[in-house]
């Protein structure tokens, strides 16, 4: 080592004292005929190192350093180095030959080439396969750099990126070294302004050689200088080296390539297999969910009276109470759809498919929370195999394409059982959570007061076995829950003030009266004999198109089956006192809903979609428990996937039933009507199935308005008649 020194080699250090002085006598012992200096950066927190350095090697320049990363670590070296070249060495290598003076003589020789580096070995003399990259594209990122590799590891795109099985015994031409050993000429540095101080560790070396690339100079591998390499010694000391790593790579494709490619780059490369499977799984529900939607979407006459209650909120500013009248005339729905779809309809200009946006938005999401909940509650395997079952379920993507009041449903029932989940777990807040989204769903269809019953149990199992997260009830948390269920029931209860409490005490007296005879069908099941035989045959159907649609008797043998095992599993779970909370939760919201169900005697497909979810992850737990084998579960769940999607498609399923009239049909109706009416004032009237209700001619009053030419209900100059046959819309017009 001498004062006017050809190479300057400089090591960063950090915590690694012992491996760094090995490396530092190992390069004495094989540097001959060349005279260099040796640059110590210790970027190690606790500065214990210039000691036994001094003591060992007093030539050695010892550089004090915070640790700011290891490429301005090399800068600050270099600030101190005098040799002509800059060999920049990590702390855990050993130079095998005399590799300083091979790589010196390679750059004087050949003036075209900015950096050279060593064959890198392992410590039993084998070689590296990686020595040396190709160009790093945003494409090699995307492929190489991510699971995609791992998948297919002999890809071409990586084969070219990673540059393996060349000849090491020969040169090799590449577009980036490694950072573990590596020689540049302090000039060209300086002009290219060091190591990017941005990169804390990984990747400032890609850079580097890129801006080495781009004036013009060649980087070279040469096999006639070695250096062993102990891989990850230098950095086994941190733990947390991916994230680093992440934040590396990420800055590296947004400096070269810009943020949107760095932020496609990081979706692959932060991905993995299972994580990319589930994004094209959800691209595939958007797809099929939004498939045709403004041509194919359903445009019944129930759902036209909550466009028209929104649009006349937006129009006139008629702030609506309730919603549609129920099954029992005197009650009303919720308006809860009604606000949702004013928003809707507002953000797409009265567009009737802006409705359908909404429910696919509202069905996308909750497979979503369907997944992340049954994770939670059950299992990842049970959450990915209910996720699958229910996004490819010809009934529910039908109600989640239909914009109509039942349709959010399953999403907030989900949130409800959640609720009672976090709350048994002992997080009080969820009571009131719980009852909030009880209220909501109180909001959007009566039926699902039945849901109550599952709260009732917990409470009553909390208040029996004295578990603290009931008995420990503040003040706080009283109100916390009354404020949270009168919120979403100030409409009906405005409502009630005017019309004798019909919504809430007399439907509360009547539940009571129904709730009687429901739980005398339970307490004598031959009771629900006597119940018209449509109701079965009606639910069968109902079960078939939900569950698997070519067969319904496979469907309801996998409910009934699903139903079993999970009974079965609590009961044996009782006596080992290892009970699933998910389980049970999913057994006290399944079984009274159905005893409602049937109890209540009135078939309604309205009733379903709060059985939706817990149907499936039924299914799924039986599935995924029986079938031990991954390969099985993926051939089963797979086939029953494929299988309702084929018949989905194949069958029409896309509209409510195969030949019901469409909103494309609807919309060209209306037009036509529009242009028979020659501009004159006209009124629309039904006839044949269906005319008896009032919304059966709503659907074409808003389409009509929608279009710009509104009918009116009385001084007509002209009559349009309408009657929907099985073979389509017919219209006749009277004077």
């Amino acid at each position: 080592m001498k004062k006017n020194p050809e190479v300057s080699i400089i090591i960063v250090q950090y915590k690694v004292k012992k491996i760094l002085l090995e490396c530092i006598e190992s390069i004495i012992d094989k540097s001959k005929n060349i005279s260099f200096e040796i640059i110590v950066v210790d970027n190690d927190e606790v500065k214990n190192l210039k000691g036994d350095l001094h003591k060992t090697f007093p030539e050695v320049v010892y550089v004090p350093n915070d640790n700011k990363g290891f490429g301005q670590g090399n800068n600050v070296g270099a600030k101190f180095a005098k040799g002509e070249y800059l060999f920049f060495l990590n702390p855990d290598t050993r130079l095998v030959n005399n590799a300083i003076k091979s790589l010196v003589i390679f750059l004087q020789k050949h003036k075209k080439v900015g950096i050279v580096a060593p064959i890198l070995q392992h410590a039993n003399g084998t070689i590296f396969d990686l020595q040396g990259l190709s160009k790093l594209t945003p494409l090699r990122g995307i492929v190489a750099l991510s699971f995609i590799n791992k998948l297919f590891p002999d890809n071409p795109i990586s084969k070219k990126y990673w540059l393996l099985g060349w000849d090491k015994s020969k040169l090799k031409e590449v577009d980036a070294v490694p950072g573990t050993a590596f020689m540049i000429k302090k000039h060209l540095y300086d002009e290219c302004r060091g190591f990017d101080e941005r990169f804390f560790l990984y990747f400032e070396e890609f850079d580097l050689c890129k801006k080495v690339s781009d004036l013009g100079k060649k980087i070279i591998i040469i096999p006639d200088a070695k250096v062993m390499h102990l891989w990850g010694k230098s950095t086994s000391h941190r733990s947390d080296l991916n994230q680093v790593f992440a934040e590396s790579r990420f800055y590296f494709f947004k400096k070269h390539y810009g943020v949107l490619s760095a932020i496609v780059v990081e979706m692959f490369a932060r991905a993995s297999g299972a994580t990319f499977s589930k994004l094209l799984f959800l691209i595939f529900s958007v797809t099929i969910l939004g498939y045709k939607l403004p041509k194919l979407m359903t445009f019944i006459g129930d759902q036209a009276w909550f466009y028209l209650s929104a649009r006349d909120l937006l129009i006139r500013h008629d702030f609506a109470l309730v919603g549609i009248t129920s099954s029992h005339t005197w009650l009303h729905q919720g308006p809860l759809w009604t606000y949702l779809l004013t928003i809707a309809l507002w953000l797409g200009n009265f567009n009737p498919a802006a409705g359908g946006y909404l429910s696919i938005g509202t069905g996308l999401l909750t497979i979503v929370v369907l997944y992340l909940i049954t994770k939670k509650i059950l299992s990842e395997k049970v959450a990915l195999v209910t996720a699958l079952l229910y996004a490819t379920s010809p009934l529910v993507i039908l109600h989640a394409r239909m914009p109509y009041h039942t349709s959010p449903i399953p999403l907030f029932v989900l949130l409800y059982f959640y609720s009672l989940y976090q709350w048994i777990h002992g997080k009080k807040i969820y009571l009131s959570f719980s009852l909030f989204f009880l209220a909501l769903l109180y909001n959007f269809e009566l039926a699902t007061v039945v849901l109550v019953a599952p709260f009732l149990f917990v409470l009553g199992y909390g208040l029996i076995k004295k578990k603290r997260w009931v008995m420990d009830l503040t003040r706080k948390n009283i109100f916390q829950t009354v404020f949270l269920i009168v919120i979403p029931m100030i409409p009906i209860l405005l409502y009630d003030t005017t019309h004798g409490f019909r919504q809430t005490v007399v439907y509360g007296g009547w539940l009571v009266m129904n709730a009687l005879r429901v739980v005398g069908i339970a307490i004598y099941p031959s009771r629900i004999i006597d119940q018209p035989i449509n109701i079965f045959t009606f639910t069968y159907e109902l079960l078939q198109r939900l569950v698997f649609l070519p067969h319904g008797v496979v469907a309801l043998f996998l409910l009934l089956i699903s139903v079993i095992y999970a009974l079965m599993g609590v009961y044996k779970q009782v006596f080992t006192k290892k009970v699933s909370v998910g389980l049970v939760l999913c057994l006290i919201w399944f079984i009274p809903t159905v005893i409602f169900y049937f109890g209540n005697k009135t078939p309604s497909e309205a009733y379903l979609p709060m059985l939706f979810p817990v149907i499936f992850i039924l299914i799924a737990y039986f599935l995924s428990s029986v079938l031990k084998r991954k390969l099985l579960v993926v051939i089963v769940v797979g086939s029953i996937c494929v299988l309702n999607s084929i018949y989905l498609i194949k069958d029409s399923y896309f509209t409510s039933r195969p030949g019901a009239l469409t909103l494309e049909n609807r919309e060209n109706a209306a037009g036509k009507i529009i242009i028979q009416s020659d501009g004159d004032a006209y009124s629309l009237v039904g006839t044949g199935i269906g005319s008896q209700f009032e919304s059966f001619v709503m659907p074409y009053e808003y389409l009509v308005w929608y279009l710009g030419q509104p009918s009116v209900k009385t001084g007509a100059q002209k009559v349009f008649i309408l009657e929907e046959k099985p073979s389509g819309l017919k219209i006749s017009k009277k004077l």
